[in-house]
């Protein structure tokens, strides 16, 4: 595939679109997304960090680990070595689930530190520096070990960390806080102060990670993307192993209270476009038309 800016920019409005009403096309940063993907073909080594705990339910959510799980596939086509980096009930959640290359945070920081590093919905402190929910409910005893023992430290020891959010409350949403604040309801409260060097923003956390695919594959030639009946088997395989929607709350094969179709639609239309780019076709009404 050649590469064109155009179609970059076309995965950005692609997964900018927001099915939840949640604010996302404000917080996006114009070519972070191209940015990142160029930092992450630069690493010897990558962390993945993930894991959302719904604190009414006690277990994880949908979104974020269906969305690291496919970054590590991704990632392993690449030969960049990596590891899914979570807390002790998404590490047991995703272990259930089957997912390779789980690592504990006491290991992580014990090893070599990661060259580069991916954060895709954890929460991240506030001005106040407990950790919120969307909703403004605070979660911090049961997410802040990555934050303080991980991700802190190994900035400050030279780690390059790209962030994926999708509400303003997590890691990386520092980068356009003063935007959370102005568009995200409650966002003087949730808003994290906690930046990477580049952010990923998106409709659902896990399209944020298909985009940041999406845009590798144009970059490397090489198709990164799972088929939309693997990221639906991602979300199934998670919700059996315990997992729950982190909208509704409910143990449902669902993410963020989304449809089947409305949350793989993001997908579909870029696989399309990469079809359209191998073949040398401008991409039409990519956005406009039903991809499903």
């Amino acid at each position: 595939m050649k590469y064109n800016p155009v179609d970059s920019e076309t995965i950005e409005a692609i997964i900018a679109q927001d099915p939840g009403d949640r604010k996302v096309a404000s917080l996006v940063v114009t070519g972070d997304l191209h940015r990142a993907a160029e930092q992450v073909q630069k690493a010897s080594s990558c962390w993945i960090v993930t894991g959302f705990v719904i604190p009414s339910v006690g277990a994880g959510e949908t979104d974020g680990p269906a969305g690291a799980i496919a970054l590590a596939r991704g990632l392993d086509q690449l030969g960049i070595p990596c590891s899914i980096v979570s807390d002790e009930i998404n590490l047991a959640l995703m272990g259930r689930a089957g997912y390779p290359h789980l690592c504990s945070v006491d290991r992580a920081i014990d090893g070599p530190v990661a060259s580069h590093g991916i954060v895709i919905e954890r929460p991240g402190p506030a001005s106040d520096g407990k950790f919120y929910t969307m909703a403004g409910v605070e979660m911090t005893d049961h997410v802040r070990d990555v934050f303080d023992h991980l991700f802190v430290p190994s900035q400050m020891r030279g780690t390059r960390w790209v962030g994926i959010g999708d509400g303003g409350n997590e890691i990386g949403m520092g980068k356009v806080r003063d935007r959370v604040i102005e568009h995200v309801p409650q966002g003087e409260k949730i808003a994290s102060v906690a930046s990477t060097s580049e952010l990923i923003v998106a409709g659902t956390s896990n399209s944020g990670a298909w985009g940041l695919l999406a845009e590798l594959s144009l970059q490397t030639s090489r198709d990164l993307l799972p088929t939309p009946a693997q990221a639906w088997q991602d979300v199934i395989d998670l919700v059996a192993a315990g997992a729950c929607d982190g909208r509704t709350g409910k143990r449902q094969a669902s993410v963020d209270g989304l449809t089947h179709e409305v949350y793989l639609a993001p997908l579909v239309a870029m696989r399309r476009l990469l079809v359209a780019v191998a073949c040398r076709q401008k991409p039409t009404d990519l956005l406009e038309e039903n991809p499903l």
